[in-house]
């Protein structure tokens, strides 16, 4: 049976996954970038995988390729293995050939686009990704039999599949098999793949799990396995026990009950065993912040939209681990509401996945992908100079306004990104914008 495949990018805008899963979609594709107009990755390319990962949405990507020799061919897949770095594919990685420079090369040198096709997918294979390309058929069939033994992608949006290929892209804003909107989102791009990629690719496992993977993993044991139960008194005692991963791999946490802190102290410990600086040898909620930071984590508001698998959740007094799916894995209280009862999990609640809560403080996010920290202000900013409106709190991100001197606007946030003091707020078509608002050294004079 076909499974129906969606491809996004930020053209799409911000889209809910579990919308995506209640209309039927069974795997995402998302754009990571491209070289069309320089090296580039998507606004929302972050975004939209760690979203398919949070909410267990199988997921493959794909590059807009640009390149019309071979050495450019070459630095545009660099520049793409830098963006999949780290990240787990259950589909393909695709390269989109459908430039009009590679239609004519098509027609006129076929041979050509093959070994630039070829440069772009054999670096892929050579970093260990199993890669397909996209285009129509017409272009792809005159490229020869090296092209015709990658997986294809093709683009038709007729009635009837137009060849024997892994995956058709049926319709997009035109559509003879389905409504052109998807789970309210107009226009989508719907696909039909006819192979078992997940199979295919291993299921997604990668070689070596993420870091926030493995504190996910770890938590979930602990939630899942009696013999931890809560205790504040006994946290981290007994013998120890064995854990094995999803990739295979065997990882030690304390065999006795935990309370809230220590189920995360265990999970970072285990998570960052080999690469970090010291282990956290005790932790409670009070010294967190600077036990986490100082492992690599970032620290920023809560959001509730923006939780990630394997962020770990903070509020005064308590903290958990975020699973996907809108749950949370945490140590809340004994049999009896309190600090420590018997040994072991007596009731199944005392370590638990539970429902993701809305009155956490903060997110901590192991590495770079952690998003700054804003703060509420109530404020009408008045422009001495141009000042462009961003997409992003990034000086080189896409900007849609440019605001004239004595123009203004009312934010509702403060945030330090790159150097700079960014005013945020909520635009009139309803998406967040920034604003350079300053240099921090200004600011801090």
């Amino acid at each position: 049976m076909a499974v129906f495949v969606v491809d996004v990018s930020k053209w799409d805008g911000a889209v809910s996954v579990p919308k995506l899963k209640a209309a039927g979609v069974g795997a995402v594709i998302v754009k990571c970038g491209g070289g069309d107009v320089g090296l580039y990755a998507d606004s929302r390319w972050e975004s939209n995988y760690a979203n398919c990962k949070s909410d267990g949405m199988p997921v493959g990507a794909y590059w807009y390729m640009g390149a019309t020799t071979v050495a450019r061919a070459k630095e545009e897949a660099a520049y793409c293995i830098r963006l999949l770095k780290g990240k787990q594919f259950e589909y393909p990685i695709y390269v989109d050939v459908e430039e009009k420079a590679h239609q004519q090369m098509s027609v006129h040198q076929p041979g050509t686009l093959a070994k630039v096709i070829c440069a772009f997918t054999d670096a892929l294979e050579a970093a260990g990704y199993y890669v397909g390309v996209y285009s129509w058929k017409w272009l792809l069939e005159p490229c020869g039999s090296k092209v015709a033994a990658l997986d294809w992608w093709v683009c038709a949006w007729t009635k009837a599949k137009p060849c024997d290929c892994g995956m058709w892209q049926f319709g997009g804003e035109t559509n003879m098999l389905r409504p052109t909107t998807v789970a309210g989102y107009p226009n989508m791009d719907q696909s039909y793949a006819y192979k078992d990629y997940p199979s295919i690719t291993g299921g997604g496992e990668p070689t070596v799990l993420s870091v926030p993977e493995k504190i996910a993993q770890v938590s979930e044991h602990f939630a899942a396995h009696a013999a931890h139960g809560y205790s504040q008194y006994e946290r981290g005692t007994g013998s120890a026990e064995t854990v094995k991963l999803s990739d295979g791999s065997l990882v030690t946490i304390s065999g006795h009950d935990i309370d809230c802190s220590d189920m995360v102290r265990q999970c970072v410990n285990v998570a960052l065993s080999g690469s970090y600086k010291r282990p956290i040898t005790y932790m409670w909620t009070g010294t967190e912040d600077a036990e986490l930071t100082a492992q690599g984590f970032k620290r920023m508001a809560f959001d509730r939209s923006k939780v990630r698998r394997g962020d770990i959740l903070w509020r005064e007094g308590h903290t958990g681990v975020a699973v996907g799916s809108a749950k949370q894995a945490e140590a809340f209280s004994d049999e009896n509401g309190g600090l420590g009862g018997r040994s072991g999990d007596q009731t199944g609640r005392e370590v638990a996945i539970n429902p993701l809560s809305s009155n956490w403080s903060r997110i901590y996010r192991y590495g770079n992908s952690a998003e700054p920290e804003v703060f509420p202000v109530s404020q009408t900013i008045k422009f001495k100079a141009k000042s462009r409106v961003h997409t992003q709190p990034k000086v080189k991100s896409e900007y849609t306004y440019t605001y004239q001197p004595g123009e203004t606007v009312n934010i509702d946030g403060l945030l330090v990104s790159e150097g700079y003091a960014w005013g945020t707020y909520v635009g009139s078509k309803g998406s967040r914008r920034y604003v350079i608002l300053g240099s921090v050294e200004r600011i801090e004079k």
